[in-house]
């Protein structure tokens, strides 16, 4: 039998104890982690050094589990990244826009959230 539960990770070894003290097998515990993703796309002189620093800011403010930065260039000189970002609760995930966008407007790039 698959059980899933939402549990507190220091709880799992006393819940796996307390069934094998009646005899239940346990065969593996694991964890699941319910994510909050986000994707939105950067325009300007975006550079991969400027989009790891506006990063590297984030992630001192929010719980960033995990992020995928692709930037694609043009003759025009305006190059453009696409950044996907998973973290672990909605209030990370807010704090993540805030926080990009504010390193965006210093910056001076336009930041186009919510692209899929």
């Amino acid at each position: 039998v698959d059980l899933t539960f939402d549990i507190d990770p220091d709880l799992i070894e006393t819940l796996k104890n307390i069934w094998v003290s009646k005899d239940v097998i346990v065969n593996k515990i694991g964890t699941v982690i319910d994510l909050h993703n986000t994707v939105f796309m950067v325009i300007g002189d975006v550079t991969a050094s400027s989009m790891d620093a506006i990063m590297a800011t984030a992630k001192e403010k929010a719980a960033v589990e995990a992020c995928d930065i692709r930037i694609s260039s043009s003759s025009s000189g305006r190059n453009t990244a696409l950044v996907t970002a998973s973290v672990k609760s909605e209030e990370d995930l807010g704090t993540l826009e805030e926080v990009i966008g504010k390193e965006c407007i210093s910056k001076g790039f336009t930041l186009i959230r919510g692209v899929e």
